[in-house]
């Protein structure tokens, strides 16, 4: 069983115990969290090949086909759900950027708080449909 298919059979168990909603299921963590939504990109950018060679069982010349089928973004015409990707901008192993000056992962107090806190704003507005006050000038992503 892969990972999606762990997740959602848990998340389907509790909807089925009563335990969830299903109209209103959100997931933070590494699901959105290690953001390698491209395989090949992913392999041509970072600086552990080995992993992902023993992860993948190959290259990308060697199989392309489990690089394709196992990246997100094969897929990201199937989403229906809104999707937020939090990064942290000197991460040389998963690009692109949001979070300044950390790396893979997001490791001081004051930012993970802001992690958490972004997290929180999105869960507000595209779970629970809450309004989400708007950022202070300034204070947007300098974290």
């Amino acid at each position: 069983m892969g990972d999606y298919e762990d997740v959602i059979s848990g998340v389907d168990f509790l909807i089925a115990k009563g335990m969830v909603d299903k109209d209103r299921v959100g997931s933070v963590g590494c699901i959105g969290g290690r953001r390698h939504i491209d395989w090949m990109t992913y392999y041509g950018n970072t600086d552990i090949h080995p992993f992902t060679r023993q992860y993948l069982k190959g290259t990308p010349w060697d199989d392309a086909e489990i690089y394709r089928k196992t990246s997100p973004i094969t897929y990201v015409n199937r989403v229906r759900t809104p999707t937020l990707i939090q990064h942290g901008d000197q991460d040389k192993r998963v690009p692109p950027l949001l979070y300044r000056g950390f790396g893979n992962p997001i490791n001081k107090p004051k930012q993970q708080r802001a992690v958490m806190e972004h997290n929180y704003e999105w869960f507000s507005k595209y779970i629970w449909g809450e309004e989400v006050p708007a950022q202070p000038p300034g204070s947007g992503g300098n974290y």
